[in-house]
């Protein structure tokens, strides 16, 4: 009987357990939690805090599931380091939990910057339940909180905390809201909902230090500037790697992996959030959706099962609701410095379309409630569409191609022309598509 062992709190090992109930084959499988939580849905954690739903429901599956799958399930034991050689998950407790097969879904915890104060009561990570629990918890006794937000992570924290009635400061680290990914316009048109519902909104600014004894008291800035608060919540922290150091296990950024999920241990799997797969950029650092995951658990597990299988990437899709301010992120839309963005913003319907293209193609886009153009969007992308067929004057989807134009317009996409004063300006008229700045 092949002992595998499930290591973190991802809904990918989830799933792999459920892959495993139907198998004929007989497998002994243990499931190694962290943070005493069982594996959750990290994308739940802003309506969990915000009481719009139970701590039941952010839970992927009920321990009733863990039973009928006959899975043992570890719990509040702290995970201190992994024997590879001898095959065992080793606690803090000196128990040796042994395994055939190792499969790595997640970190004990996540790598907090470089701050001083960051392991002070009240400083937590956004993606883990544990802390989120912790900030639900003390709701009352919170007047001001400090949410550093990551390109458009923890935006719907900061609502959730000021629907909570909190003070709530979102403090950006780059020039204005998510700038890699969106022009101008969009983030004006949400730095303008944020602040309309009362969310202080501060811009290339950075935390220095954390201050106060034992629990958090203030944060200082980079321009010296201390704002009281009594938590500090950080969005986009990478997974902390320490427990794997020392040992034959490679990690770049995130512990490297094959097609299959296979790291460059034969009997070691790693899948989610921690892993980066080679050849796929684009895809390294996301934090991926939960039918994401569950793909990767399908295909680990057949792998396990005897099936050669290789994990084929979906276009990426994401979606952040800001009130009543829908955003889609639809495939590679945050691309190199230098690469072209086109962006058409119309003020009176409070919508925004921007087009990421690489020598001609489009890659990626962002719609800000245009989600009736998603699946659109998405099969142009799927057949890498080229828009220098295209004389970009309206939406991309409803042009008509015109190969012969002996005198194009002044305004809107021509790939093999300078662009005009308006695209300098980032293009904000209504209908016509113009360059982006800031990307």
């Amino acid at each position: 009987m092949k002992r595998i062992a499930i290591l973190g709190n991802s809904i990918v090992g989830t799933k792999i357990i459920e892959e495993f109930r139907t198998s004929p084959e007989s497998h002994q499988i243990t499931l190694v939690t962290f943070e005493g939580q069982l594996p959750y849905d990290h994308r739940l954690l802003p309506d969990y805090v915000n009481k719009k739903i139970q701590l039941s429901q952010v839970l992927y599956q009920p321990k009733e599931f863990y039973e009928e799958c006959h899975a043992q399930v570890i719990m509040g034991k702290e995970v201190e380091r992994i024997n590879f050689r001898r095959k065992q998950i080793m606690t803090a407790e000196k128990e040796a939990i042994p395994f055939d097969i190792l499969i790595i879904t997640d970190t004990p915890a996540d790598k907090f910057p470089a701050i001083k104060g960051t392991t002070k009561t009240g400083v937590f990570s956004l993606r883990r339940l544990g802390d989120m629990a912790k900030v639900a918890e003390s709701i009352p006794f919170l007047e001001t909180v400090v949410v550093r937000i990551e390109g458009l992570r923890g935006l719907e924290m900061a609502i959730s905390l000021q629907e909570r009635g909190k003070e709530v400061f979102a403090l950006c680290p780059e020039e204005r809201l998510a700038a890699s990914l969106l022009g101008e316009e969009a983030s004006s048109m949400i730095k303008e909902a944020l602040e309309g519902k009362g969310i202080k909104i501060i811009t290339d600014n950075k935390i220095v230090e954390i201050l106060g004894d034992s629990d958090v008291k203030a944060i200082k800035l980079r321009t010296g500037k201390v704002i009281a608060c009594q938590a500090v919540i950080f969005a986009g922290l990478l997974p902390d790697f320490r427990m794997y150091h020392d040992t034959p296990l490679k990690i770049n950024d995130r512990i490297a992996v094959d097609a299959s999920f296979k790291t460059n241990l034969e009997y070691v799997y790693a899948a989610g959030d921690i892993c980066e797969m080679e050849g796929r950029d684009g895809h390294a650092g996301r934090m991926f959706p939960p039918d994401e995951l569950l793909e990767q658990g399908k295909v680990v597990a057949a792998n396990l099962l005897g099936q050669e299988k290789n994990y084929v990437f979906p276009l990426m899709t994401d979606m952040v609701k800001i009130y009543d301010i829908s955003v889609v992120v639809l495939g590679e839309a945050c691309l190199q410095k230098g690469s072209p963005a086109f962006c058409q913003f119309n003020r009176d319907a409070n919508t925004y379309k921007q087009l990421f293209v690489d020598k001609g193609i489009l890659r990626g886009a962002v719609l800000i409630n245009r989600e009736d153009e998603k699946e659109s969007v998405l099969q142009m992308i799927g057949q890498e569409i080229d828009l220098s067929q295209f004389h970009v004057e309206q939406n991309p989807l409803e042009a008509k191609r015109e190969p012969e134009l002996s005198n194009p317009p002044e305004t809107g996409y021509r790939p093999d022309e300078p662009q005009g004063e308006g695209a300098e300006n980032g293009g904000s008229h209504h209908g016509e598509f113009q360059q982006s700045k800031g990307l």
